[in-house]
């Protein structure tokens, strides 16, 4: 990666945010620590400020004068086309509330990858909605992509001072990826784990407020020596299909309308009565013959997806969304959870061994308190994404171009 102005720097997230992490998620929510730790950020070495005016967002005359100063330089490298170098002298364009800043950064994935931009997953600033891009390579093949964040500024706001990470660098492979349902025996297979996971002594535990570590046991057993490159899911609905394809994504929508709202103590969701008991109908009717056959009384479960909803301890902001599936993956591969973030909340990002772990929750933070959020049936809730785990740890660094 290389570097043209001297504002960005590449940096590895510490999984436990330095200590900030709540001890229990430290001890018992693997998939959070992974998502915290997925690919590298893209950090200010200095804030910038970020104004609403007349004609749109602006950003500091200083940043400007530096982009406007290195942009032909990095025309006459090579590294920038004209049409590129137009936007990038003026530091931020701005078109209908969305902004388009250019970073100085410029990226080159390997052979038959992708590199994806997207929002970071912890320690965000709350001001800005940052949007996922794919980053394609440029033309000729070969030559670095340029890095322009895309945001907006968050509704009512005027002004933003935006430091620290502002996105996420990963990779991907250079396929979308690819959707199938299960066949009766995958169903059957990824059935059996799930109850023998959920098992009576797993539910006694959490009444006691343990926490079992037992994702964090059975996790080790995915580990593989050449995990395969193929990106690719197998999917167990039962009852509502809330996991589908939308474009290039595999999305994950609300079963009905909902809201959610924090009181600063507990976090109360609520839905039509009506609406969740059909849905919990529907997924008890798919689902509780066959766990019957399988041999499996415990209802935890079962009523673990039919429930949909599941709160956090008192004093934290946050709550489970469980949709009714079971997912595997290539050995080797994990699934990212990727959140969206809405006005009050977000969908946290999550990293799940899906080759050993068939359920994939979404966790919401709250970061609004009194507000009430309201959820709208079909809505999309968050994405799955299939990541060989080679490439979820990354490591590279910055180069100056020395202009």
């Amino acid at each position: 990666m290389q570097d043209g102005l001297g504002v960005f720097e590449l940096v590895a997230e510490d999984p436990l945010l330095g200590g900030s992490v709540p001890q229990r998620a430290a001890q018992g929510c693997a998939p959070l620590l992974e998502g915290h730790s997925l690919g590298l950020q893209l950090r200010l070495k200095q804030p910038i400020v970020v104004r609403k005016s007349l004609t749109g967002l602006g950003v500091d005359e200083a940043f400007i004068a530096k982009c406007r100063v290195m942009a032909p330089a990095l025309v006459a490298r090579g590294l920038l086309t004209a049409e590129d170098a137009a936007g990038a002298a003026k530091g931020l364009v701005s078109k209908r509330g969305r902004a388009r800043l250019f970073t100085g950064v410029f990226v080159q994935s390997p052979p038959g990858l992708r590199v994806v931009l997207r929002a970071p997953s912890a320690r965000a600033s709350r001001a800005l909605w940052v949007h996922p891009q794919m980053l394609e390579a440029c033309e000729p093949l070969g030559r670095p992509t340029p890095i322009f964040l895309e945001f907006a500024l968050r509704k009512g706001l005027s002004e933003a001072r935006v430091d620290g990470v502002v996105a996420t660098l990963m990779l991907a492979p250079g396929s979308a990826p690819e959707l199938a349902e299960a066949t009766l025996e995958e169903r059957l297979e990824l059935l059996r784990a799930h109850a023998a996971f959920y098992d009576q002594a797993y539910f006694e535990a959490k009444q006691q407020g343990k926490v079992t570590k037992k994702y964090k046991r059975l996790r080790d057993k995915g580990d593989v020596a050449e995990p395969s490159m193929r990106s690719s899911i197998s999917v167990a609905q039962f009852g509502p299909r809330l996991i589908e394809r939308e474009g290039e994504e595999i999305v994950v929508r609300a079963p009905f309308d909902f809201r959610a709202r924090y009181d600063g103590s507990l976090v109360h969701v609520e839905a039509d009565d009506r609406a969740r008991a059909e849905f919990a109908r529907e997924v008890e009717a798919e689902l509780s013959p066959a766990l019957r056959a399988l041999g499996h009384e415990h209802p935890g479960a079962q009523l673990y997806f039919s429930k949909f909803f599941t709160p956090h301890p008192a004093g934290e902001p946050h709550f489970f969304v469980k949709p009714p599936a079971l997912l595997r993956t290539l050995p080797g591969n994990s699934t990212l959870v990727e959140g969206r973030t809405f006005a009050s909340c977000r969908t946290m990002r999550g990293l799940v061994r899906t080759d050993v772990f068939g359920a994939v929750p979404l966790v919401f933070e709250v970061f609004a308190p009194f507000e009430q959020i309201e959820f709208r049936a079909g809505e999309v809730l968050g994405s799955l994404w299939p990541m060989p785990r080679p490439l979820t740890k990354l490591a590279a660094k910055i180069s100056s171009l020395g202009l």
